[in-house]
């Protein structure tokens, strides 16, 4: 009779991506790096905080600090 180790399906692989800590050079390495590692699911949190640096002004794309390219994040995710 097979175990419950042998039997189960293998656990999901997810890793926490704290894109705004890197310098925006560094993230395709770094994806790639945790693709290699076995990630199979990525949770990447928004720092309101650090994108609305002024209140009403929302930087998504890097234009004033390209830490804060979100669009470009996903773009590296998809591809």
């Amino acid at each position: 009779m097979a175990n419950y180790f042998e039997t189960a399906p293998l656990p999901l692989v997810a890793a926490d991506f704290h894109y705004f800590r890197l310098a925006r050079e560094k993230w395709e390495l770094m994806l790639t790096r945790v693709a290699q590692m076995g990630a199979e699911m990525l949770v990447i949190a928004v720092p309101w905080g650090f994108h609305e640096f002024e209140q009403g002004q929302v930087d998504l794309t890097g234009a004033g600090n390209a830490r804060r390219d979100v669009v470009g994040l996903l773009k590296l995710c998809a591809a």
